[in-house]
């Protein structure tokens, strides 16, 4: 029983001394590996934590984190690296669609996109009275062998049917290229239109507009777009009384970063300006808050002009088009925005509310 006894008290100190010995040994490591800052690995940083409470070694974790973070030997002391720990949170950034854009072609000319739509206004013309641009050749063959930007048009606006606004040949010739597209204009402008061989094979597709002087506004829909129109007379009224001045507020849908919206544009042909057209149409310009207008230049030019553009027509901003090859002293002096160089593109509509 002795013998026993003895042979029990060796045997424990035995596995004492041997516990002691093991547990100072892991504790020299460990200090050794923090002295020369070194990181633990994951199988070691495990075995210390068996002694610790959850709470404790969740606090040392905190610690260690945020005093070694700026060392890139250290940073491996994580369960995740830095690199892994980013993949794991990295957001795809939201694709945002490309904004609506009007892109000068000359003139009057303009060229509306949007990510649903695209329209023409008086694209089509060859008379420059010696003093406005002409669309350039390269951008015209552009236009009609549907090449970017210029492909897929929905519809095409005339505003009037002067020789720097309208070419019946042209537009006859494009339209029997291109099957889908639908056109709106002045009722002198088709006229002209049907004196050429083929226009009955476009005529179906042909919106005519005929407006009376103070005639009330009419609004109809082409291909989706949402088309109000009014007759404003011609600049020079009333000595220009006779010309079908057609100005056109087109609404067009489309999206950006996944918000369905329309943008609205007004394009105000060669419009006189004088707040007496316009004065008795206040509720039907109050109707719809406009994105951009396109008015002439001279407008730009009076006092009355600017008031009709700020506080009349309820657009957001107004962009001047029928800019001469020499810019007016006077327009470059208003500080006005407005397109003189063919090929000019501007984003519109950027924001969707």
């Amino acid at each position: 029983m002795q013998n026993k006894n003895a042979t029990f008290k060796i045997s424990y100190k035995v596995r004492k001394a041997s516990f002691v010995c093991i547990f100072c040994f892991i504790c020299t490591v460990s200090a050794n590996a923090f002295g020369h800052g070194k990181a633990l690995s994951s199988q070691t940083a495990l075995s210390s934590q068996t002694a610790l409470s959850s709470q404790t070694a969740h606090s040392e974790q905190k610690i260690i984190s945020s005093t070694e973070t700026t060392s890139t030997h250290k940073a491996h002391s994580h369960n995740e690296s830095l690199s892994d720990h980013k993949a794991h949170n990295y957001k795809e950034p939201l694709q945002q669609k490309t904004p609506a854009t009007a892109t000068y072609l000359a003139n009057e000319g303009i060229l509306i996109s949007t990510d649903k739509v695209k329209v023409l206004f008086d694209p089509f013309f060859h008379n420059d009275y010696n003093i406005y641009q002409l669309v350039p050749d390269e951008t015209l063959k552009a236009i009609m062998n549907n090449e970017a930007p210029y492909n897929d048009i929905s519809a095409i606006f005339v505003s009037h049917a002067h020789g720097d606004h309208f070419a019946e040949q042209d537009m006859l010739d494009y339209m029997l290229k291109h099957s889908a597209v639908e056109l709106v204009a002045p009722a002198q402008a088709i006229t002209e239109m049907q004196k050429l061989s083929g226009f009955e094979k476009v005529k179906s597709r042909i919106t005519k507009i005929e407006l009376a002087y103070e005639e009330a506004p009419i609004s109809f829909s082409v291909n989706d777009i949402k088309v109000d129109a009014v007759r404003i007379p011609h600049a020079g009224w009333p000595g220009r009384a006779d010309v079908s001045n057609i100005v056109y507020r087109v609404r067009l849908p489309h999206e950006m970063d996944g918000k369905k919206d329309e943008l609205t544009f007004i394009h105000m042909g060669d419009a006189d300006p004088n707040d007496k057209h316009f004065r008795p149409l206040r509720t039907f310009w109050e109707a719809q808050k406009t994105t951009v207008a396109f008015p002439p230049y001279w407008f730009f030019l009076t006092n009355t002009g600017n008031y009709i553009l700020d506080y009349r027509i309820n657009a957001e901003k107004s962009v001047g088009v029928h800019v001469p090859k020499q810019v007016p002293v006077p327009l470059l002096q208003s500080g006005k925005p407005y397109f003189s160089k063919p090929g000019e593109v501007m984003e519109v509509g950027t924001e969707v509310k």
